[in-house]
């Protein structure tokens, strides 16, 4: 057994020309996609594309070198490998005189998106659409849980149209994949770009990618490209069981840590294929309950204005990244209750009530090693809204006379799977930002 460094290692020699591609491939290239590739590969316009030694001979020129990025204390351990995954492509018989062209990154807090791609052309003359999966920043996870729903995302949005840019008029075997978000981006991109594109792809490739809300799945332009869909999760799945059910996906084992196991790099591999796992985890199967029933039980108004709020409380922490959240769990916490204490009481009490919902809906899904932490802060968040909640009765007028629609609060009598007018009933409004 071993990983997909590895089965370069083993198979690196042999050319699509004797062995096809496969879905250790398929993974490799989704991967290489969070590589930084900025002024290392050609932008979407550009008639040019480079190879993977020449890659490596400009990003050696940057401040900071392939080598130096392997031991960064200060990058996510999951993109740490990154580096060697690329200096091992670009070695490699199979990989390495693989074109890389159209390279787009896209961070957009305005407009909830994150989204990256790239091409690559194989030495059999097909390509290969790559997108990113969510990377480190905040504004990534967002777009994560606004699947939830919306009908269609900024970052979806522009994936169809990278597709239709990219590919049309491009007469070639067609394969488009993603990771984790990536994933979705990819079948989304797939179902919904140009026709004649559209008839040139084989397959798309969902590696742990969250699906989509029912409505689209039911839709036609899904209904022609599932037959042409694999999905690959881990035992222990927690992104890309989010939303899922357009397709049964391969379970994989992996040798991360219950949520770790979303890192591809830990995906166990045995000549050209995927190891696969007796059955899915536990922890992976609660999970999944979970969310169906509250997504089940939530209207769409009032998982909106949940990630609206959740996000918007950790932003006004100061963090930008994910890492920057679960580096110190507890200062997070005690940032994020502190931000509570300044909400208008009825927004607080509505989100909070939202919260327990999601905790009655078969336990607290927050990331497990939050557990600890949260138990020991519950008290204090108690503490905090009585004191909040403890003003003069003059101030208590005045804050009534402040309920407007304009400052966005939420009035009494909130009921869950109900919102109060003003917070928005019309769903054509939440089909995009």
């Amino acid at each position: 057994m071993g990983n997909i460094i590895d089965y370069i290692d083993w198979r690196g020699d042999l050319p699509l020309s004797v062995d096809p591609f496969n879905e250790v491939d398929n993974l490799i290239l989704s991967q290489l996609a969070y590589f930084d590739f900025s002024g290392l590969v050609p932008e979407p316009g550009r008639q040019d594309y480079a190879r993977g030694f020449e890659i490596i001979e400009k990003a050696n020129r940057r401040s900071r070198t392939l080598t130096d990025q392997l031991n960064a204390k200060d990058v996510p351990e999951r993109f740490r490998q990154l580096p060697l995954l690329l200096l091992k492509v670009a070695a490699s018989v199979r990989f390495g005189n693989m074109r890389y062209t159209n390279y787009m990154n896209i961070v957009d807090s305005s407009k909830d998106e994150q989204l990256a791609a790239i091409t690559y052309i194989l030495d059999d003359g097909s390509y290969y659409v790559a997108f990113r999966g969510t990377d480190d920043s905040l504004i990534g996870w967002k777009e994560d849980f606004d699947f939830s729903y919306m009908h269609q995302t900024a970052g979806q949005r522009d994936a169809v149209s990278y597709m239709d840019s990219t590919l049309t008029g491009v007469i070639a075997d067609i394969r488009v994949g993603g990771h984790s978000k990536g994933g979705n981006f990819a079948v989304y991109a797939a179902a919904f770009c140009n026709p004649a594109v559209n008839e040139r792809i084989l397959t798309v490739y969902s590696n742990d990618g969250p699906g989509f809300i029912e409505s689209l799945k039911d839709s036609p332009e899904f209904g022609k490209i599932i037959p042409r869909i694999k999905k690959f999760t881990p035992a222990y799945s927690i992104i890309g069981i989010l939303m899922s059910g357009e397709v049964k996906p391969k379970v994989i084992q992996s040798t991360g840590d219950k949520v770790m196991q979303h890192d591809g790099f830990t995906w166990q591999v045995l000549g050209k294929s995927f190891l696969e796992a007796d059955q899915r985890e536990k922890g992976s199967i609660f999970f999944d309950q979970t969310i169906r029933t509250w997504v089940a039980g939530e209207s769409t108004q009032n998982r909106k204005f949940f990630i609206d709020t959740l996000f918007g409380l950790l932003d006004k922490t100061g963090a930008t990244t994910f890492s920057e959240v679960t580096k110190s769990k507890t200062q997070t916490m005690l940032k994020v209750l502190a931000v509570m204490r300044e909400m208008p009481k009825e927004s607080r009490d509505a989100f909070a009530r939202i919260w327990l919902d999601l905790a009655k809906s078969r336990g607290l899904v927050w990331m497990n090693d939050f557990q600890s932490s949260t138990e020991n802060l519950l008290d204090k968040l108690k503490e905090n809204m009585k004191k909040a909640d403890e003003v003069p009765a003059e101030n208590e007028d005045k804050a009534a006379e402040g309920k407007t629609a304009e400052n966005g609060r939420i009035e009494d009598g909130y009921e869950p799977g109900k919102l109060p007018e003003h917070i928005g009933t019309n769903e054509a409004d939440l089909q995009e930002k």
